[in-house]
């Protein structure tokens, strides 16, 4: 997971992806990450490797639809999961969380002609 240490910066991510060089490697991106990198370019960096996700709250209140869109145009075909750390009402809150998830990919989907067609067969991503 790009959760800790060294592994937050997605240049040595993408070192050992190089260096694995296989079709069955893959993290769990975290995305949005406060790295060196602005959220966009480090999810952009990493979606083409990602196998899962992590939509922490921040994400989902503030550029879930942009997240969403890096993940579909790296052709991402993995679960869309959510984090939640507040320790209060937590249930509510990913409920809360998994709606917006919900929401910004059907609206994506039913509004691109390329997303739709593309995740068609996904149970995850598409229709």
């Amino acid at each position: 997971e790009t959760h800790w240490g060294t592994d937050n910066f997605a240049d040595n991510q993408l070192q050992l992806a190089k260096a694995v060089n296989s079709p069955g490697y893959g993290i769990l991106l975290h995305m949005g990450k406060a790295t060196d990198l602005p959220a966009d370019d480090y999810d952009r960096a990493l979606a083409p490797f990602a196998m899962h996700t992590h939509l922490a709250q921040v994400t989902c209140e503030t550029r879930l639809e942009t997240a969403l869109r890096i993940l579909l145009d790296a052709n991402y075909q993995g679960c869309l999961g959510v984090e939640h750390h507040s320790a209060k009402n937590e249930y509510a809150e990913v409920a809360a969380q998994l709606g917006a998830v919900q929401r910004v990919r059907g609206n994506l989907l039913s509004s691109d002609p390329g997303y739709a067609a593309r995740f068609k067969g996904n149970p995850i991503l598409g229709f």
